[in-house]
């Protein structure tokens, strides 16, 4: 599963290689439209972890494993382009899904967007809220205060 992968190795504090985020973006764009809830939000989780840590500097308790430092610098401008894109294409997807999700999905996706410091698409943000005033009933405080 590409979401648990992304998830995997965000929370594992690992930077891929270019290479493997290419081929996690590729496969993710194409299967997503048989994401459940669940892989929607670790895939924005992660996306969002990810590209955090490509922006901050490697410390040593996040491992990059890529070539020489000045290969770094054009290897994760080239890393966040594919975050970026995958997390464009993900949006489009789970714009069409979010009648599925529930308020942990939601809060969680939300959260994703607020850590990357971007607002979701339009389109995205508006099926999230229309969500969310369908099952607000639903909500516990785990799931608002995330």
């Amino acid at each position: 599963q590409i979401s648990k992968s992304l998830w995997a190795f965000a929370r594992l504090h690992i930077v891929p290689q270019k290479d493997v985020i290419s081929a996690l973006s590729s496969k993710g764009l194409e299967t997503a439209v048989n994401f459940n809830p669940h892989d929607y939000s670790n895939a924005f989780w992660s996306l969002a972890s990810l590209k955090h840590m490509l922006l901050e500097r490697p410390s040593e308790d996040i491992e990059v494993f890529q070539g020489e430092d000045s290969e770094n610098m054009g290897e994760n401008v080239a890393m966040l382009d594919m975050i970026r894109e995958m997390r464009s294409g993900l949006q489009r997807t789970a714009t069409a899904s979010a009648e599925n999700f529930g308020p942990e999905s939601v809060s969680r996706i939300l959260w994703s967007f607020a850590k990357d410091g971007h607002m979701p698409q339009e389109e995205l943000m508006e099926a999230l809220l229309n969500r969310i005033s369908h099952i607000s009933h639903d909500f516990r405080c785990g799931d608002v205060a995330l």
